[in-house]
C-alpha cells in the first residue's frame, strides 16, 4: 500500500475562495511534479509544481469540499480542504408578485451586490410540475408559465439557497355592452365565452348564464348605475353602465285640443 503525505501541502490562502487563485506550497519538496484538484462540482484542475510552488485559478463554481493530489517522488501528497463560495452574502431573488399566464417574466438572482451568474433556479407548481434554468451573466432569467396558480422559485448557488413565490393568473374577461342603453329596453351583454354573470343595482342582483357564444340579454328596469361581474374558470371581468329614462313632453294647442309637437329627452 502506497503511503500518502497528508500534511505536506500548504494552501495559500489557507481558506481559498472560488473564482480566485490558489497556490500550493510543498515545503519538503524541491523540484517539479504534477497533480490535480478534484472539486465538489466534479471539476478537475491540473497542477504543475515547480520549485515547490504550483498555482491554479479556481472557477466560480468550484465551491465546497475538494481534494488535491500531487505526485512528487515516491510519496504522493494529498489534502482535503474546503473552497468558500465566490461571493459571501445571501442569495436574493427578485420577481414580480404575479404574472399573466404565458407571459414572459424576468427573474433576477443576486448574491450580495453581484449577479449570481451560474446559479440554478428551479420553478415548481402546486401540481408538482417543475423546470430549471441557469442564471446568465447579468443575473437574470426570462421565462414564462403555462399553468395558473402559485409557483415556488428556488435559487441555489455557491453553497447557499433562497426561495420565493410568484402567482400566475389568467387574463381578465372582457365584457362588451350595447350602445345607447336605456331603461326598460333590452340590451346585449357579451363576454365572448360561456360565463356566469351577476348584474347589480344597489341591493338588487340578477344572476345569469351566457349562451354558448358568451351572450345574454338584459332589460334594465330602472334608470341608474348598474355593475356587471362575469366569471369563468377562475377568471373575472367587471363592467358598469348607466341607463337613462326617456322623458316625453307633448305640447298641446288647447284651442284646437290637438298636440302641436313632442319633445323627447333622455
Amino acid at each position: 500500500m502506497t503511503a500518502v503525505a497528508e500534511e505536506g501541502i500548504v494552501l495559500v490562502p489557507p481558506e481559498p475562495s472560488a473564482g480566485n487563485n490558489l497556490i500550493f506550497y510543498l515545503p519538503d519538496f524541491n523540484g517539479t511534479a504534477n497533480g490535480y484538484i478534484l472539486c465538489g462540482n466534479n471539476n478537475v484542475h491540473l497542477i504543475e509544481i515547480s520549485d515547490s510552488l504550483g498555482i491554479v485559478l479556481l472557477d466560480k463554481s468550484d465551491y465546497g469540499n475538494a481534494t488535491v493530489k500531487i505526485f512528487a517522488g515516491d510519496v504522493p501528497y494529498s489534502k482535503t480542504f474546503f473552497i468558500k463560495p465566490f461571493f459571501e452574502g445571501d442569495l436574493v431573488i427578485e420577481s414580480p408578485p404575479s404574472i399573466l399566464i404565458d407571459t414572459d417574466v424576468t427573474v433576477t438572482v443576486m448574491i450580495g451586490p453581484e449577479p449570481a451568474s451560474g446559479a440554478t433556479v428551479t420553478f415548481t407548481s402546486l401540481t408538482g410540475r417543475s423546470f430549471s434554468r441557469v442564471v446568465g451573466g447579468e443575473g437574470t432569467i426570462v421565462t414564462s408559465f403555462d399553468e395558473k396558480g402559485a409557483w415556488t422559485i428556488k435559487a441555489e448557488a455557491y453553497g447557499t439557497a433562497a426561495s420565493t413565490s410568484i402567482n400566475v393568473i389568467l387574463p381578465p374577461l372582457t365584457i362588451t355592452l350595447s350602445e345607447d342603453i336605456e331603461a326598460n329596453k333590452e340590451m346585449e351583454i357579451s363576454v365572448g365565452e360561456s360565463a356566469d354573470v351577476i348584474i347589480r343595482r344597489n341591493e338588487i342582483t340578477w344572476t345569469y348564464r351566457t349562451d354558448a357564444n358568451g351572450d345574454l340579454y338584459f332589460t334594465p328596469p330602472w334608470p341608474g348605475r348598474y355593475t356587471i361581474e362575469a366569471t369563468v374558470d377562475g377568471r373575472k371581468g367587471e363592467q358598469s353602465f348607466v341607463t337613462i329614462s326617456e322623458t316625453r313632453i307633448d305640447v298641446y294647442d288647447y284651442e284646437k285640443s290637438i298636440p302641436t309637437s313632442t319633445i323627447k329627452k333622455g
